[in-house]
């Protein structure tokens, strides 16, 4: 029986195979297991079909080298596109299929894709994500978020030591405040970055104000993570405000329209958060000036009052003490007149009487002299200045106004104290009566 060697059998099926499939044909399917050469400039990845689930029914292997990747890349610019190849891509491509011999492997070799049947699939698929989101109450979840006024307290959800890090990082440091950061080292790009970025989320989710997730720029395709489900559906549940800045400028990904703002790049990011401490400090100033300005007008308001009720007491002082001066001397003139009408008609008897009557007028000397005193006595007890002078005091109420009654004052009150010699300022904090 004749055998043949495995050289020729693979050269039989490479020859079937070129039969069959003589040129070049379009093929859809899944890329799974993406491998990129950067010494050669090839890459490497399966076409898988999934049917509906999450494991394949059938893959083929492909080769898209340097050169027919180059062209596509050529073409796609001058269409205005930026399309690069991902795990997980849903793609039409036109290869050659080809048969290697020596390693009896089929394959695709990769000529030309079709940008429009991925980016279409990556819309539908988006569309799908968003209705989901809003089925599930969770689009706007974030969006009623409150973002404390002052946030120093800031997670970071990014690649460390990326460029967006240090754009970010740079910003705050530059900005004078003492924000505290927290950053999570996370895959930005590729199959590990949708559990990265969650658990991320979930890690600082408790610890900070606020959490960024940012990354540099990139193709549609680089983000396509970010309209997945399973990360919306984190920064939708997230407990504090999540703030993106993915680095891209016409089209948001769905994980920027439920975070509660989006923004263009890492440091449109930190610039934001800056803005808020800026804000934060002009309201301190403004409140420090009005601190500075209320109590010096209510302390002037007061001393003007104080000093016009001090002039008044002392007019009605003056006034009560020439009045009494002037009462004095009437009552002299009348005894003097009284005196001399009863020497004229009574001499005889002022004679008799002289002695009683002498005494009887030293008595009433006596009394007005002491009635004068007492008289002064309360002139002088009334000015203000004598009695600060004495040890008294004047209290003035939270208003500046005198307090004449311990119902006045409350609790917790601040009180001035005038003295002769300057004012104490105190606190009350208890009330007694007789």
């Amino acid at each position: 029986m004749d055998a043949l060697s495995v050289s020729q059998l693979n050269s039989i099926a490479r020859e079937a195979i070129n039969l069959v499939l003589p040129e070049d044909i379009w093929v859809e399917g899944e890329i799974s297991g993406f491998r990129y050469h950067a010494k050669s400039g090839h890459c490497y990845f399966d076409l898988v079909e999934k049917g509906g689930s999450e494991q394949y029914v059938a893959k083929v292997p492909c080769a898209f080298f340097k050169g027919s990747l180059l062209n596509c890349r050529a073409k796609l610019a001058r269409e205005g596109l930026k399309f690069e190849l991902n795990e997980g891509l849903s793609l039409r491509l036109k290869a050659r299929a080809d048969f290697y011999a020596r390693e009896g492997r089929f394959q695709l070799i990769v000529s030309d894709i079709d940008p429009s049947f991925t980016l279409g699939a990556l819309a539908r698929q988006r569309l799908v994500t968003i209705e989901r989101l809003k089925a599930a109450g969770l689009y706007e979840l974030n969006h009623g978020q409150a973002l404390t006024r002052i946030p120093l307290a800031i997670g970071l959800i990014t690649s460390l030591g990326s460029a967006a890090y240090n754009d970010f990082v740079s910003v705050l440091r530059s900005s004078g405040y003492a924000f505290s950061l927290k950053a999570f080292d996370a895959h930005m790009q590729g199959d590990a970055t949708i559990g990265s970025v969650a658990r991320g989320l979930k890690i600082l989710g408790s610890q900070v104000d606020a959490i960024v997730i940012c990354r540099g720029g990139g193709a549609k395709t680089d983000l396509v993570w970010f309209d997945d489900y399973r990360i919306a559906e984190a920064v939708a549940r997230c407990p504090v405000p999540v703030i993106t800045g993915i680095g891209h400028e016409i089209d948001l990904s769905v994980t920027d329209l439920v975070a509660w703002r989006h923004l263009v790049t890492p440091t449109d990011t930190a610039r934001f958060l800056v803005s808020r401490l800026d804000e934060a400090w002009q309201r301190l100033d403004e409140a420090e000036a009005d601190l500075r300005t209320v109590p010096q007008g209510q302390l002037a308001s007061a001393r003007r009052e104080l000093e016009n009720r001090a002039a008044a007491l002392s007019s009605r002082a003056q006034n009560l003490n020439l009045n009494a001066r002037l009462s004095l001397k009437t009552i002299a003139a009348n005894l003097s007149r009284a005196a001399a009408g009863i020497n004229q008609l009574e001499a005889r008897r002022l004679v008799r009487l002289s002695g009683e009557l002498g005494a009887t007028s030293r008595r009433q000397l006596t009394g007005a002299s002491h009635r004068l005193e007492k008289l002064e006595q309360t002139v002088t007890l009334l000015d203000p200045s004598a009695l600060l002078a004495r040890g008294y005091s004047i209290t003035l109420g939270p208003d500046g106004r005198p307090l004449s009654s311990v119902e006045q004052a409350a609790i917790g009150d601040k009180l001035t104290t005038v003295l002769a010699d300057g004012r104490l300022h105190s606190t009350l904090n208890e009330r007694t009566k007789p």
